[in-house]
This record gives C-alpha cells, sequence and structure tokens, in this order.
C-alpha cells in the first residue's frame, strides 16, 4: 500500500486489480481485507471482475431461460458480498 501511496496520485478514481485465477469466495474475501485493513484509501480498491463475480450465475443458468430467476439470484449474492467487501465489511455466509 506504501508503493501504491507513493505512487498513485490520490486523484485517480479507483485501482482496479485482475481476479483472475481466484475462485469467487477468494476474490471477494481479498477485495474485503484490502479494504479493511487500509481504509480510508485515497481511492477505492476493487477488482476488474468478470467470472469471479459470474461463475456461480453462468453455473446456474446454464443458458436455460428456466434457470434465469435462480441465476439472477446468485449474481444478486455476489454483488451483495462485493459490494459488503468493497467497504471492507464482508463475512463470509456459514
Amino acid at each position: 500500500m506504501l508503493t501504491l501511496k507513493r505512487c498513485v496520485p490520490a486523484a485517480v478514481p479507483g485501482i482496479m486489480f485482475l481476479s483472475g485465477g481466484q475462485t469467487e469466495e477468494e476474490a471477494t474475501a481479498h477485495l474485503n481485507v484490502m479494504n479493511a485493513k487500509f481504509y480510508p484509501a485515497p481511492w477505492k480498491l476493487s477488482f476488474s471482475y468478470g467470472r469471479a463475480l459470474q461463475q456461480s450465475c453462468l453455473k446456474t443458468w446454464k443458458g436455460d431461460n428456466a434457470n434465469a430467476a435462480a441465476a439472477q439470484a446468485a449474481l444478486l449474492t455476489r454483488a451483495r458480498a462485493n459490494s459488503a467487501a468493497c467497504a471492507g465489511t464482508y463475512a463470509k455466509a456459514a
């Protein structure tokens, strides 16, 4: 974090990390740690999600419209988890 503070101007609105190679849960947990440990940072810290946000949604949907409601619920679950992680308040559901 010290390197980022020395090298990235506070005027930069956010720093996005790639979540590739991580599971959804790992990416969310890592994002939470960054935001909890380094709050307040001069910029927003997040991931450039993709598969880490959408994987469970896509697995649930399977391209079948009959699964659309369940897929939307899965996406909402991930969105809520990552929203909490952006605030540093995420706690993994039991």
